[in-house]
């Protein structure tokens, strides 16, 4: 991609914030906010953050697919599994959010980045 990139910290994020979406907005730079020297967000393009769900989106149908082609996949499942399994994965939002609000009360709590997804969106052609 090749896209420039800034690093800026959150206290200066705070008393630049115009410059910073202009820097995003009008000349396609991205902008990394740190939080005691480590990465902690990003201010990007939304051309990137179009691009990225792009990417999520294609993940997640070659996913399905491949779901719909395994042979363990192809019979009928009970209404009763369905709604057990999905009992389940509202259970692990509901712990996720509990998680993020954890994170978001304590700023010397680690976060990690989504630095692994931003180095795969940039080896993409």
């Amino acid at each position: 991609m090749g896209a420039t990139s800034h690093t800026i910290t959150a206290t200066q994020l705070r008393s630049r914030i115009g410059c910073v979406l202009d820097a995003a907005e009008l000349r396609g730079e991205r902008v990394v906010v740190t939080r005691r020297g480590k990465p902690a967000a990003a201010v990007v393009p939304m051309a990137d953050l179009e691009l990225l769900d792009a990417y999520e989106d294609a993940l997640l149908s070659e996913e399905a697919d491949e779901a719909a082609d395994d042979p363990e996949n192809q019979g009928r499942i009970p209404w009763k599994q369905v709604k057990a399994e999905s009992r389940g994965l509202a259970e692990e939002d509901r712990a996720d959010a509990e998680d993020i609000e954890r994170v978001l009360a304590d700023p010397n709590e680690e976060w990690t980045p989504l630095e692994g997804v931003l180095a795969e969106m940039e080896r993409l052609p």
